[in-house]
C-alpha cells in the first residue's frame, strides 16, 4: 500500500509539472503549447547519456576512476521524471487495453489513476530488479548495463514515435523499466545512511527536483530567461546540484 501511495504521488505531481510546463492536451497533441513537438523518448535517451557522463566510462582517456555519485543521482531522478511522463501518455493512449491489466476493483478516470496502478503493484524484489547474473563489482559498468537494457527495451517496444508494435505488455513494460530505475539509483543512493527504502529515498529525492523544475518553470526556464548556473568552490555547477548538496 505504501508503494501504491508514493507512486501515485509521484505520478499525479509530474502530471501537474508537465501540464504547467506544456499545458493542457499535451498528452494526446505530443506537443507543447506552443506547437513544439514533445518527445518522452529522446528525453530520457539524453538524461541517461547525461547519467553515463557522471562516469569514467570512457576507455580512450585518463581517468582518475571516480563517479560523480551526486550528479549521476541528480541524472536518475531526471530520467525519472521523463520516464513518468512517456508512461503518461502511453497510459492515455491505451488506456483500454492497460485498464485490464492493472489493480482490480478499482475505476480508472485518468491516465494518473492508471499509471500508478500499474507501477504501485510493481515487485520491486523481481528477479528484473536484482538484475541476477549480470552485474559486476564495477559501479560504471553496471550503470551501463542497466541503461544499455533500459533504451534497447524501448527500441525494441517501437515506443518513440510510433505505436508500440513489438515485445512484452505494456504493463510489463512499464513496471520492467520502473523496477530498473530504481535499481539504479539504489546504486548511487547517497542517502542510504539515514536508513530509507530504495523506493522512499527516490520518492524525496524526486520531491526535491519536482518542486525545483516548478521554480524553474516560474521564472522562465522555459523562455530562456532562468539562470541555473551557480559558482559553488570555485566551481560552476547547476542549481540541482546544489540543491541535493550536503
Amino acid at each position: 500500500m505504501k508503494q501504491l501511495v508514493l507512486v501515485e504521488s509521484m505520478v499525479t505531481n509530474q502530471e501537474k509539472l508537465n501540464v504547467l510546463a506544456c499545458g493542457d492536451g499535451y498528452l494526446s497533441s505530443r506537443k507543447t503549447r506552443l506547437g513544439k513537438p514533445i518527445r518522452w523518448g529522446t528525453c530520457i535517451q539524453q538524461e541517461i547519456a547525461e547519467l553515463v557522463e557522471s562516469t569514467p566510462w570512457k576507455h580512450w582517456k585518463f581517468s582518475t576512476g571516480k563517479i560523480d555519485m551526486l550528479n549521476g543521482m541528480v541524472e536518475i531522478v531526471d530520467v525519472g521524471h521523463f520516464l513518468f511522463s512517456h508512461m503518461l501518455e502511453l497510459s492515455n493512449k491505451f488506456n483500454n487495453d492497460l485498464e485490464a491489466l492493472a489493480l482490480p476493483g478499482i475505476e480508472y478516470d485518468s491516465p494518473v489513476q492508471l499509471l500508478s496502478s500499474i507501477l504501485g503493484g510493481a515487485n520491486l524484489n523481481a528477479s528484473e530488479f536484482d538484475v541476477p547474473g549480470e552485474l559486476t563489482d564495477d559501479l560504471t559498468e553496471n550503470i551501463i548495463i542497466i541503461t544499455d537494457r533500459m533504451l534497447l527495451t524501448m527500441l525494441t517496444m517501437n515506443v518513440y514515435n510510433e505505436e508500440p508494435k513489438v515485445g512484452i505488455p505494456l504493463n510489463v513494460y512499464f513496471m520492467l523499466q520502473f523496477t530498473r530505475l530504481l535499481k539504479l539509483y539504489s546504486l548511487l543512493d547517497l542517502n542510504k545512511e539515514y536508513g530509507f527504502t530504495t523506493i522512499e529515498s527516490f520518492f524525496l529525492s524526486y520531491f526535491a527536483k519536482n518542486a525545483l523544475n516548478q521554480i524553474r518553470q516560474d521564472y522562465g526556464y522555459a523562455e530562456g530567461t532562468y539562470n541555473k548556473t551557480y559558482v559553488l568552490d570555485d566551481k560552476v555547477v547547476e542549481d540541482n546540484y546544489i540543491m541535493f548538496s550536503k
